[in-house]
């Protein structure tokens, strides 16, 4: 039975090493590359991990998915959540755990009062695509030249769930 839960700071090689599979294997996963995130210290991982920003779903004591989000603190945008990624090992996709590990963001935001989750996703990513208005999220705007990967610049889609 896979559980979702926040992971204390002691656990951050396992959060590093579930993040650099995810983003070694594939491309559009997350906005960062490889290269960018293998030489992080651990006091940054321990820092996510302390910060309540990231949740894990576990199967047993094994990291099999996670999701990064955060409710803005800017006053302006106080009753907004930004979901960063929500990822599953590539076996145990199509188990909902991406749904388990969404709906744990969504209660947090929920608990938060949180009253809008917007995410950014490349917009050739039509599973990821399909996830989110699965979940009820409307697509906003498309935003051209939004990432940029292996010396290519990608489009983004902009979408938002009012909660």
């Amino acid at each position: 039975m896979v559980e979702i839960s926040y992971l204390p700071a002691e656990y951050w090689k396992d959060y590093k090493s579930l993040r650099l599979f995810a983003l070694n294997t594939e491309k559009f996963v997350f906005s960062k590359k490889y290269c960018e995130e293998k030489n992080i210290s651990p006091k940054v991982w321990k820092a996510r991990l302390e910060s309540n920003s990231v949740v894990f779903a576990l199967d047993g004591d094994e990291l099999v998915g996670m999701g990064a989000f955060v409710f803005s603190t800017a006053k302006v945008d106080q009753d907004t959540a930004q979901i960063f990624s929500v990822y599953v090992i590539p076996e145990l996709r199509k188990k909902s755990i991406d749904k388990k590990l969404f709906n744990f963001i969504l209660k947090e935001a929920k608990k938060s009062k949180i009253k809008k989750i917007s995410v950014n996703i490349f917009e050739n990513n039509s599973f990821v695509k399909s996830f989110y208005l699965s979940c009820g999220f409307k697509i906003i705007r498309k935003e051209e030249n939004k990432f940029f990967v292996d010396g290519k610049r990608y489009a983004g889609l902009v979408m938002e769930k009012l909660l």
